[in-house]
């Protein structure tokens, strides 16, 4: 009967820590994301710099600005705007990862 005790406590104890465990995983693909855009859009400054206009898209920042184009954390490409911005594709439970939470 104690051992039956034990593993529910242990089985409880695992689902909260599983539960917990999701929101650290949204957390951290935001953060990254938010590094991504950092870098992504110091590369497009760069390129105006140079070329006088911002890059009609990301591929034109391969090789003299940047190795490679990495795509988001959620598995999509980021999306860059007429003025320079970049952004992140939003998933229904992610805020724009742009965003500082307060």
């Amino acid at each position: 009967m104690e051992l039956l005790v034990v593993i529910v406590i242990l089985g409880l104890l695992a689902s909260l820590t599983m539960w917990n465990l999701g929101d650290k995983v949204e957390v951290a693909k935001e953060a990254k994301a938010k590094a991504d855009i950092k870098i992504i859009e110091t590369a497009v400054e760069l390129y105006k710099m140079d070329e006088g206009k911002y890059p009609d898209s990301l591929d034109k920042l391969k090789s003299k600005y940047l190795k490679s184009i990495p795509n988001d954390p959620w598995d999509n490409d980021y999306k860059l705007g007429k003025d320079g911005t970049v952004e992140a594709s939003k998933t229904e439970n992610s805020e724009d990862p742009k965003k500082d939470k307060e």
